[in-house]
């Protein structure tokens, strides 16, 4: 079982990595076409502000000086947060290492432990089209294998599968569903958390309840319900 994991737009100061080391050709192309573009077009495809056009601009055009860091240490998003990588044991940590993937919009496919520079960058970033770069690179590294989305549904939506299982949680709220982004992004932490201390390796494996949330399969849906 493969396990999908939303990247992070927020970072903290992560574990430098001062390997030399070579991107993939597309994640390259990328960075040229950004590099290419003026201040206007910056501000407008990335919908930022004057006050952070600096930062984002030198994420692009300093890239080769820039320094690396970890995966797992960099990102610093609700679902990171709660995961609390570093505070695993050795087992959890090799199991997410093994089995958990980030579908990047820069980087393509993601592991905890890959090394990557700070950047902004989503699917919807305006002038510029990474998932139709990395699309099919995505759906073939992940054919013929159960796949377990704890990502928001902007990467999900990328694979092409009959082995996807998605999931959610959903809080019931004066009789009404109700899927809070943020508690989504926070649980799914926690349940990645609680997958990888377990060494769970199947949906059928899934904890029934976590944190008040039970959980309910329907098919390839899985919801995890909070009355």
């Amino acid at each position: 079982m493969k396990i999908l994991f939303s990247p992070a737009k927020t970072f903290k100061e992560g574990i430098i990595d001062s390997n030399i080391f070579s991107f993939k050709d597309k994640t390259i192309k990328i960075i040229d076409i950004i590099s290419s573009w003026d201040k206007k077009e910056f501000i407008n495809n990335f919908k930022i502000s004057d006050k952070i056009y600096d930062e984002v601009y030198n994420y692009y055009h300093l890239f080769t000086e820039n320094p690396a860091y970890k995966v797992y240490s960099l990102y610093n998003g609700q679902s990171f947060i709660s995961l609390d990588f570093e505070s695993l044991n050795a087992e959890a940590r090799d199991y997410i290492f093994d089995n958990v993937v980030i579908l990047d919009a820069l980087y393509g496919i993601l592991k905890f432990n890959d090394s990557i520079k700070k950047y902004r960058l989503d699917y919807n970033t305006k002038n510029i089209n990474p998932k139709e770069l990395w699309v099919d690179e995505f759906n073939n590294a992940l054919s013929n294998v159960i796949i377990l989305s704890l990502a928001s549904e902007e990467f999900t939506s990328l694979i092409k599968s009959n082995n996807l299982y998605r999931l959610s949680f959903v809080d019931m709220i004066n009789g009404k569903r109700r899927k809070i982004s943020v508690t989504n992004k926070q649980m799914r932490g926690k349940l990645l958390r609680l997958i990888a201390l377990n060494g769970i390796d199947c949906i059928d494996k899934l904890p029934n309840n976590i944190d008040g949330y039970r959980k309910i399969i329907n098919g390839k849906e899985i919801e995890y319900i909070k009355e």
